[in-house]
Order: C-alpha cells, then structure tokens, then sequence
C-alpha cells in the first residue's frame, strides 16, 4: 500500500469537493486529491485504489482497502478502529 497526493484542475466543478490549502491571506495552490493503492508485490498488479479529499488522511483510506487483503495487517497503526 501507498499513498500521494495530485494536483486537480483549478475549477469551480473541481473546487467545491476537493479545496484548496489556505494560508493564511488566502486559498492558494491547486486542489489535491489523495490516491491510496493497494499493489501487489510479486506482479505489481493494482488490486484496488480509493481517492478523495487531501484533508483526510492517508490511514483513513488504507483502511478502506483492507477488505481487500488475504492476511492480517502487521501494523498496529492500521488495525485499530475508526
């Protein structure tokens, strides 16, 4: 599993579900959208990714793909409950 950020198109019918960053004068930046994919390792086949807004977290969406593994998560971090 991995996450990144992308840059989305700065328009309205982007801007109103995926913000931009706020300084402290005003909105600025593209908006950016997280993408977390779960990748197999032996064949680095795509087994499933989920996106959304950059203000939630990159757990946040690895929890959502854990449904998709076969074993149990080794990290502590990513079994504890929402």
């Amino acid at each position: 599993m991995d996450g990144t950020t992308l840059s989305a198109p700065d328009e309205e019918a982007v801007t109103w579900h995926f913000r931009k960053h706020i300084g402290r004068v005003r909105a600025s930046g593209y908006p950016l959208v997280r993408l977390v994919a779960l990748v197999e390792c032996g064949t680095r086949a795509l087994v499933n990714a989920v996106f959304g807004p950059d203000d939630v977290g990159e757990l946040a969406y690895t929890r959502l793909l854990l449904g998709h593994l076969d074993v149990e998560p080794c990290d502590s971090d990513l079994a504890r409950p929402l």
